[in-house]
């Protein structure tokens, strides 16, 4: 996997591939425009729902944990739900945890 660059704050790298690409897009954008062009390619990120979510929870890894979690409580969905709906959709790979903080 290629290393992100360093400046952008990235919290937790490890479930990154090519999203590597729409960092470094969203990097593109504030670098030449500004804030006002980072807002804008952030935005573009609503739609597709699972890169917003991979690409905005490298930057907020914690956040983003507790705001699915606590939509999933709300709703009164197990996240073991969740599992079994991910290993349908693809039984070769394991889901990692959602859910569980990566403390070092």
């Amino acid at each position: 996997m290629a290393k992100p660059p360093d400046d952008l704050g990235i919290v937790d790298t490890s479930r990154l591939t090519a999203d590597l690409g729409e960092i470094n897009r969203l990097k593109c954008a504030y670098d030449e425009s500004g804030q006002k062009a980072l807002r804008k390619a952030v935005e573009k990120l609503h739609d597709n729902p699972v890169l917003a979510v991979r690409v905005l929870g490298a930057f907020f890894p914690e956040r983003f944990r507790g705001s699915i979690k606590g939509s999933m409580a709300v709703r009164r969905i197990p996240e073991e739900d969740i599992r079994d709906i991910g290993r349908k959709l693809d039984p070769r790979e394991a889901m990692p945890p959602l859910l569980v903080s990566r403390s070092p």
